[in-house]
């Protein structure tokens, strides 16, 4: 604060000077300028107002830009920490983001795998049936043809035997007479009457 406050009071004084000495050298140079005197030593006060006015410049304005390069500092440093911090949280929500898409990658992986295995099941399950269905109906189709074919044999020796019948029963009208079926009867009698005995 002290520092602050003797700078201060030292600017004041050499302020008023530099610009009373800055108007004497302007109001010269105009007076030489409109007499149309001719004074070289008078062409030395341009470069020395236009140093004057830089050093005026420079004490008017020190403090004020030291303060702006201060100030444009702590911002700069600011964001660039800001800019650090968001980075590393950008970075922290990539590798999630990529620790997430590696974890999606694995279970589609894993999920395709299980429909696969689940698809090989189901398919072989399928052929299982299908093996199956197949034997039944070969069982089915083989018994339904034994069926078939004993009803077919048995139909078959019943009109055989109703064939045979029918022609011995044809041939017999023809060779019976009355006398041989008497014959045949004794006949018959005897072997039943002997088969009793025996």
């Amino acid at each position: 604060m002290n520092k602050e406050k003797k700078e201060k009071r030292f600017s004041y004084p050499l302020l008023g000077w530099i610009l009373l000495w800055t108007a004497f050298g302007v109001g010269l140079s105009l007076l030489f300028k409109f007499r149309g005197v001719s004074a070289p030593w008078a062409n030395g006060f341009a470069p020395a107002n236009f140093l004057i006015f830089i050093t005026l410049i420079y004490y008017l304005t020190r403090e004020r830009f030291r303060n702006f390069l201060a100030q444009r500092k702590e911002q700069i440093t600011r964001n660039i920490e800001e800019a650090k911090q968001a980075y590393e949280q950008v970075s922290q929500e990539h590798q999630k983001i990529k620790s997430r898409w590696e974890n999606l990658q694995k279970e589609l992986e894993r999920v395709e795998e299980i429909i696969q295995k689940d698809g090989e099941l189901e398919r072989n399950k399928i052929l299982e049936e299908t093996q199956r269905q197949i034997e039944r109906i070969k069982n089915e189709a083989e018994f339904t043809s034994r069926q078939e074919l004993k009803t077919a044999q048995a139909q078959l020796k019943t009109e055989i035997i109703k064939l045979a019948l029918a022609k011995a029963e044809q041939i017999l009208k023809q060779e019976l007479t009355p006398e041989k079926d008497t014959e045949i009867q004794e006949q018959f009698l005897k072997e039943v009457a002997g088969g009793e005995l025996g």
